[in-house]
This record gives C-alpha cells, structure tokens and sequence, in this order.
C-alpha cells in the first residue's frame, strides 16, 4: 500500500467514526471532545514515575527513549508527516518492551490515550492522531517476548522553540489524568 506523504492536519484521525448520516451527533462530540481539551489544562494530574504507570501496560514496559525536533516525520520511505507552516513536530520516542516469556497483545486504539506535551513548562500541544503504524496513541500489535517496539506521538509546536529545557507529558486515561516528567 502506498500512503503519499501529506501535512500533518490531513493524517489526523478522529476516534470517532461515524456516518454522514449522523452529522449533527458528531457535532455534539466534537463540542463534548472540545470541552475535554478544557478540561485537559485545567485537570490537575496525578504525578506519577513512569509511561508504563500512567497508561496501565501491566507487563509491558513503556520508556521514554529520547527527542527530536523536525519539520517532517518519516516512518519509511512510502510515508510521511510534515508540520504546518510555522510549526514544527516534537517527535517523543517511546519503546514498548516486553519482558515476559509470552507474546503480549496490545490495542491502545481500544483505550484511546489522550497525550498532551507541556514544553519548557510553558508550550502546550496535544498528541496528534496518525495512522502510523508506529503511533503509540493508535498502536495495536503482538510484542513478542524480550522484544522491544520503537513507538511515537507526534505534537506541533512553534518553530521558534529550538532548546528543549524540559518536557512533561500529561495522559488522559479513562478519565485519569497522570503527569510523567520526561
């Protein structure tokens, strides 16, 4: 399948799929999901130590594996996300490692994590939605035993940050807010 490389606001997707028949519920969860986002900045979180804690793995472990800054994110050479004008993309890289002797099964899809990334304790942006294979927020997959997956969540920031003085990522999960400083 050849996926051509679009902007990033055409590769978001909304976890709500609904017909054209039911626009105007759709509307009433866009203005509910909205008010989340709200919600979202004004939640005060638990502080928690871990990825891993705050989405709930179990035995999986989730570490936060480093940054980078970019105008374009590619995932191979068929596909790939480019920030809107003025922007750049915050790449987080998290790997999603399995430490037991079975194959696990993991569908982030189904939980629908929320990620919000606070930047030099200022600078706000939420996680955006792609179909990559590799996105955390949409990941689903068998992590073989011992086996460690490279995941992201992408986020658009002003070109103007160039130093990243710290990072703290907020995660909506079922309702809980939880902060992880990276």
């Amino acid at each position: 399948i050849f996926l051509p490389a679009a902007s990033a606001t055409s590769t978001i997707l909304s976890r709500d799929f609904t017909s054209s028949s039911e626009n105007t519920e759709a509307s009433d969860e866009q203005e509910d999901s909205a008010s989340d986002t709200q919600t979202a900045d004004t939640e005060s979180p638990e502080t928690v130590s871990t990825i891993s804690e705050a989405l709930n793995l179990g035995n999986i472990q989730a570490v936060y594996a480093g940054n980078r800054l970019c105008t374009t994110y590619e995932q191979s050479d068929v596909y790939a996300v480019d920030a809107s004008a003025g922007r750049q993309l915050l790449v987080l890289n998290v790997d999603l490692s399995n430490q037991e002797k079975q194959d696990i099964h993991i569908d982030m899809l189904q939980s629908a994590p929320t990620f919000q990334v606070i930047v030099n304790e200022t600078e706000k942006a939420m996680a955006q939605t792609t179909i990559l294979s590799n996105d955390l927020s949409t990941f689903q997959g068998d992590i073989k035993a011992g086996e460690t997956k490279g995941t992201v969540l992408l986020f658009e920031i002003p070109k103007e940050i160039q130093e990243i003085t710290g990072l703290q990522l907020k995660i909506n999960l079922d309702g809980a807010f939880r902060m992880v400083n990276l």
